[in-house]
């Protein structure tokens, strides 16, 4: 992925660049001797929010901060594994909702990660699985990869986003509604974008 370079204060401005889809960490640059200080992930950057901004931002509700994407895309569960790493690469999306019984309430997420792990051992038997069976076959194999979806409600807070983000090192929350549909994803750059767009444009808007 590409780096960004940021000659500014972190933990503020490292979130402009790194709020693009294309960016996922940015490299931040000394003032004083123009030497690289740290390396920013959009993990760390979620994770170090709570001490960057305000307590008025983090009370906003996910409606109210117009934060994530609608509608949420999605795929039935029993959706061929092929097809549905085709259309992952085709939409060019970090990840897909994998929904089912009961009332197609959101069951998983398949992502890139999930293609990576394919790549490495490709299998035939694998491609034709329905995909809800291909993302617990490969899960039993990543212990590391836990299987419940991260979701959130449009009237939760920002401050609880952000917790679900951090305790969970999840890259996406969808956002649900009363049966656990997906209506919608929040990524970590639109939670990046929300949380830290307002003191970006300040400090741009001082240094013009």
């Amino acid at each position: 992925s590409p780096k960004c370079l940021c000659a500014c204060a972190p933990r503020v401005c490292a979130a402009s660049p790194c709020s693009r889809r294309t960016a996922r960490r940015s490299s931040t640059l000394s003032r004083k001797c123009r030497s690289f200080t740290f390396v920013s992930s959009k993990l760390n950057l979620v994770n170090a929010a709570e001490d960057s901004i305000k307590l008025a931002e983090l009370r906003q509700t996910v409606d109210e901060a117009k934060v994530g994407s609608y509608p949420c895309i999605s795929v039935d569960e029993s959706s061929r594994t092929y097809d549905v790493l085709k259309q992952l690469d085709a939409l060019d999306k970090g990840g897909i909702a994998v929904t089912g019984e009961p009332d197609g309430q959101v069951l998983g997420n398949v992502s890139g990660r999930d293609l990576k792990h394919f790549l490495a051992a490709p299998s035939i038997a694998e491609f034709e699985m329905p995909v809800g069976k291909f993302l617990d076959a490969i899960r039993r194999e990543q212990v590391d990869i836990s299987i419940p979806v991260i979701e959130c409600k449009k009237t939760d807070t920002l401050r609880k986003v952000l917790f679900k983000f951090s305790g969970s090192r999840k890259h996406r929350v969808y956002v649900t509604d009363e049966l656990h549909r997906p209506v919608g994803v929040i990524s970590l750059g639109d939670m990046i974008h929300a949380l830290f767009s307002g003191a970006v444009d300040q400090m741009s808007a001082s240094t013009d």
